[in-house]
């Protein structure tokens, strides 16, 4: 007996000298790419956070996130989950959203929404009501409506009314992939995207121009303009919605044959990292490369695998400035996410410069930047998801001066 009790301590010790070994040694990344988060990072010791005990939790924390095999068990949960969700009998899967997870738009903290970037890109997908996988395809099941748009627009027109007449103001909003399912028992959700950006557009005070992407995209929607495995579009959807852009703006669109088109193959997007379905189509990352000059960093052509996304304009940024060889004295700044980084692209073909901001990130103030810039047009540019997002909304309006300066709201 004493001999076993013996083997059983020598067994537990090797163990986790084993463990500690391995958690010393490995590799520790800086991001979740399954998770979509940063992970905890290395935190000084004070007197302060030793005795309140903070820096006890932190640890925690960062032992958790860093623990060896940790991305391989999260593969490994994903694949135990795997047949969560409901299927019918044609095999259509309806994955409902973790509720826990859920922020109540209606409780918002607006200190948050203008402050924590994870805040805002974890409520990105609030008005999402689940996801739909058929036939090879994921899509998220929009949830938005009327009144959710209008806290959008209210911001929009806020900008008209601050900013000079002079500087045009275009609203874009686009539908996601739901609205192009081709599967007549799911047509209501692309008459509820589609309605939902009719709603936001009626809304407009004067002086908002509306671009039509929704038609432009309807036009093509037989081609390869969003994704299989990611909740993004593709290079070619977003360039029809610059062409609607330009018929909106009075501006000639740059052919496609005109610019180079290339290919990032094997790619597999944030919708198959979120589910690990292995039904779900590899995608493939289509680029088109500008014959106009830039300064500035336009694409990230080294991206590839599973972050092939980043090719346009290399992730995402708070802020890009782009200068062209274009001598038209014109410039454009663009309000988005990351659906808008393909759109970004694109507009290189047109201005003398362009200004790229990532609201979610940005905190300089934009009013300024286009008084300083002598900017003349203003494109807000969302998907319909992120348009129905209150935080969304509320951070563009706390931005419109430097953070920490009082705001009119």
């Amino acid at each position: 007996m004493q001999v076993l009790k013996i083997i059983h301590v020598l067994l537990f010790s090797s163990t986790l000298l084993s463990g500690l070994t391995l958690f010393l040694m490995s590799k520790k990344e800086s991001v979740s790419v399954q998770e979509k988060r940063n992970l905890a990072k290395i935190k000084k010791v004070n007197l302060d956070n030793f005795l309140d005990g903070s820096i006890m939790v932190h640890y925690q924390k960062y032992v958790d996130d860093h623990f060896p095999f940790r991305n391989e068990l999260i593969d490994l949960a994903f694949i135990l989950n795997k047949n969560k969700g409901v299927v019918n009998k044609k095999q259509v899967r309806l994955i409902q959203k973790n509720q826990e997870k859920k922020i109540d738009e209606k409780k918002i903290d607006l200190n948050k929404a203008a402050r924590d970037v994870n805040y805002i890109v974890n409520a990105e997908s609030s008005s999402s009501h689940g996801l739909l996988i058929i036939e090879g395809r994921a899509f998220q099941v929009f949830g938005g409506s009327k009144s959710s748009v209008k806290s959008y627009v209210d911001v929009v027109n806020e900008y008209r009314k601050l900013l000079p007449s002079n500087v045009r103001i275009f609203n874009c909003i686009v539908p996601t992939g739901s609205s192009f399912i081709f599967n007549e028992e799911y047509n209501y959700l692309r008459n509820r995207e589609f309605q939902n950006i009719d709603d936001a557009y009626s809304m407009n005070e004067n002086g908002v121009i509306n671009v039509r992407a929704k038609e432009a995209l309807v036009n093509h929607e037989n081609e390869y303009i969003y994704f299989a495995s990611d909740h993004h579009w593709t290079g070619l959807g977003a360039y029809y919605a610059y062409s609607a852009y330009c018929e909106a703006a009075g501006l000639n669109a740059m052919p496609l044959s005109k610019m180079t088109k290339k290919i990032k193959s094997n790619f597999l997007g944030s919708l198959y990292n979120l589910t690990k379905d292995n039904s779900l189509r590899t995608d493939s990352v289509e680029y088109f490369v500008s014959p106009i000059n830039t300064e500035g960093r336009v694409l990230n052509e080294n991206a590839k695998g599973t972050n092939s996304y980043c090719v346009f304009l290399g992730g995402d940024f708070p802020y890009v400035k782009i200068k062209t060889s274009i001598k038209n004295g014109q410039s454009v700044v663009l309000i988005k996410n990351s659906f808008g980084n393909p759109f970004a692209t694109f507009l290189v073909n047109n201005y003398e410069t362009v200004h790229v901001v990532d609201y979610r990130y940005y905190n300089k103030g934009l009013l300024n930047l286009i008084k300083d810039e002598s900017i003349n047009d203003v494109i807000f540019f969302h998907n319909v998801f992120s348009a129905n997002t209150l935080s969304h909304s509320q951070r563009q309006r706390i931005i419109k001066g430097p953070l920490g300066a009082s705001q009119k709201n």
